[in-house]
């Protein structure tokens, strides 16, 4: 759904403009360099953005939600004015900041809805290339090793994992190579 997003956009801008920005994507490297991600944190004071989960270790981080079942399912941690919700999701809170869904896709990919890449894409657009990136370990059989959350689990089916693994690092490698 189309939505007038300026004043998002221009709260976030106020917020990332001339600062790094670390995103946060659920995947089990965030436990296994839990300490090192903390000690870029405290180097870098970045702009902290969470993908379809709550940080709430840090206080002042964002999350970013595009899958409506990970947005239902953090209703009760999500944080008031820091969560930002694009509009193929019905907002729950009015002081999310609601962004325009087709603003954040590419149709021509198969995984455009990926949240983590149309987060990277939100960023481009606040023309924020200072990007680091923790936690897009891709999708594993063993949900204990895929990722840094318990109750995180993915609805693909094992078969495609490795497909889809592959999708997201051409278009990773696609993004990186066109806007960058």
């Amino acid at each position: 759904a189309k939505v007038d997003d300026k004043l998002s956009l221009e709260k976030l801008q106020k917020e990332i403009e001339g600062r790094k920005v670390l995103i946060l994507v659920p995947g089990y490297s965030l436990k296994e360099y839990e300490n090192q991600i903390q000690k870029t944190i405290d180097a870098e004071n970045p702009v902290v953005i969470s993908v379809n989960f709550v940080d709430d270790t840090r206080e002042g981080s964002y999350s970013f939600f595009g899958n409506k079942r990970r947005y239902k399912s953090c209703k009760n941690s999500r944080k008031s004015g820091y969560t930002i919700v694009t509009s193929n999701i019905n907002p729950d809170n009015c002081d999310d900041l609601l962004i325009n869904y087709n603003r954040l896709i590419k149709r021509e990919y198969e995984l455009f809805d990926n949240s983590t890449i149309m987060l990277l894409n939100l960023l481009h657009y606040l023309n924020n290339d200072e990007i680091m990136i923790a936690g897009f370990d891709g999708l594993d059989a063993n949900v204990n090793k895929a990722y840094a959350a318990p109750f995180y689990e993915n609805y693909n089916n094992e078969e495609d994992y490795e497909q889809i693994n592959e999708k997201l690092e051409l278009l990773l490698k696609d993004y990186f190579k066109v806007f960058i």
